[in-house]
């Protein structure tokens, strides 16, 4: 993200969303593409494939997050959001969430973290509880252990964290400030599967977003290597 900052378009409904008086826009900018870079080569350095974009585009101020609008599927299918739940085969899980304040929760992956074998979900933060009921259920029936957030650890953005495959494993990749909220048990639990890998982006954060938004999955079907027909064996055929 070359020109990162707030985008003050998203500030009215993203309650996640701050300012820092402190920095200059320049330095925010800066500050955010070093955070990037470095996140990345952590995530290389864990043995996650990155595949990693600069983007020049002095509009295009938040695109540091592609998981907001676009994902991958196998079969070579890609979705650029809003997605259609019809055209995947998904069965919509439709819910409201709020704060204790009342202010609506924007986005599902600030609250919610699905792993392979647990989740990491802001129950609370789903008022109505027969609707809390069914998206625990939903999660459980398929094997995965939930891990109860807090309301403040959805504000440290604990529900915003994806798991990644490496040769060596997979790891829980996420913000150093929501691993820091995590408790000695969530982190039990977790680490049965996956190991932590906090990552320091304080600067993206201030967006209103953390690491699993600025992480976009590649999980579409390799293609075939295609052997190229030399000439002499066309001749020879």
């Amino acid at each position: 993200p070359l020109h990162f900052a707030p985008n003050p378009e998203t500030a009215a409904d993203n309650a996640f969303q701050t300012a820092d008086p402190t920095r200059s826009p320049v330095e925010i900018a800066a500050a955010a593409y070093e955070e990037v870079t470095r996140a990345a080569d952590r995530l290389a350095a864990a043995g996650v494939a990155v595949h990693l974009f600069d983007d020049e585009d002095p509009t295009r101020n938040d695109s540091v997050f592609p998981n907001n609008w676009f994902s991958t599927h196998a079969g070579g299918r890609v979705a650029v959001y809003p997605m259609f739940c019809s055209q995947f085969g998904y069965e919509a899980m439709v819910f409201d969430a709020c704060d204790e304040l009342g202010t609506p929760i924007y986005h599902t992956n600030v609250m919610i973290t699905i792993a392979s074998d647990f989740a990491l979900v802001g129950l609370d933060l789903i008022p109505d509880e027969a609707r809390r009921r069914a998206v625990a259920e939903s999660i459980t029936e398929q094997g995965r252990t939930i891990i109860e957030l807090s309301t403040q650890q959805v504000r440290e953005f604990a529900g915003n964290a994806i798991e990644l495959r490496t040769p060596g494993g997979r790891v829980l990749a996420l913000s150093s400030r929501a691993a820091a909220s995590l408790t000695d048990d969530q982190r039990a639990v977790i680490e049965r599967s996956a190991r932590l890998l906090p990552l320091d982006v304080p600067t993206i954060e201030l967006a209103g977003g953390s690491v699993r938004c600025m992480v976009a999955g590649i999980h579409l079907t390799p293609r075939p290597v295609v052997v190229p027909v030399s000439e002499e064996s066309v001749l020879g055929a």
